[in-house]
């Protein structure tokens, strides 16, 4: 276990990694010259890529174009979150050093953080959590299972987790539409702060999520009810 933080590969990914190779047993040979050669795990090549088996916050050559799709609006979706949390820290540095020196603080930073800053925080990073597997898994009762079963229980899961995502990012997008036509804003002691354009965030990183579960999923339950090769 200590040797996943080394490579960037989750506790849950390694176990999906050991299941499949369950699957598909080792076997061993004669080289030419007589002597037994090293075991050789039989999977197919995209059953064996990294980013579906291992750590998915990567891609790889032989990834079909929607997990690149998948990737892309993921990374893209964390750099943008990555961004708000700098724009917090200096945004936030700047109140209190205004404050404390020069009697002056920064405009609209309790607003600014509560409607633009926290909201992209939690909701933009979902799907690259969810494809690197960051999310809390509790095996108590599956650890033991084979890896048919659990590929199953994933798949199961994977669409209970897509119903609730989708109707969240409907629902938030609804709501979206309807505030950026009225055109929401929040009065602060300096003025006003438009604050509709904060509200895409939700249905944003929702519909990547469910874009990534989607894929998960179908991984999932093809590996679930695939035939082992001989």
């Amino acid at each position: 276990m200590a040797c996943y933080p080394k490579f960037g590969i989750t506790p849950n990914a390694a176990r999906r990694a050991m299941a499949v190779i369950e699957m598909h047993p080792p076997v061993s040979g004669l080289s030419g010259a007589g002597q037994v050669t090293a075991p050789v795990y039989t999977m197919a090549p995209r059953e064996g890529d990294a980013a579906i088996m291992a750590n998915e916050t990567y891609l790889d050559q032989n990834n079909p174009p929607a997990e690149r799709i998948s990737a892309f609006t993921s990374n893209l979706a964390m750099v943008v979150a990555c961004a708000f949390i700098i724009l917090m820290m200096f945004h936030v540095t700047l109140d209190v050093l205004g404050k404390f020196l020069f009697t002056a603080p920064a405009p609209a930073t309790l607003e600014t953080v509560m409607y633009y800053y926290m909201v992209a925080l939690v909701f933009l990073p979902f799907a690259y959590i969810a494809r690197g597997e960051g999310h809390i898994f509790v095996e108590l009762f599956t650890r033991k299972m084979s890896p048919r079963p659990r590929f199953f229980l994933d798949a199961v899961m994977g669409l209970l987790t897509l119903i609730w995502v989708g109707a969240l990012a409907w629902y938030t997008g609804e709501e979206a539409v309807t505030v950026t036509i009225d055109g929401e804003f929040q009065e602060t002691a300096e003025g006003i702060l438009h604050v509709w354009p904060s509200r895409w965030f939700l249905p944003l990183g929702s519909g990547i999520m469910a874009f990534a579960v989607i894929l998960r999923m179908t991984h999932d339950f093809r590996m679930a009810f695939r035939r082992i090769q001989d």
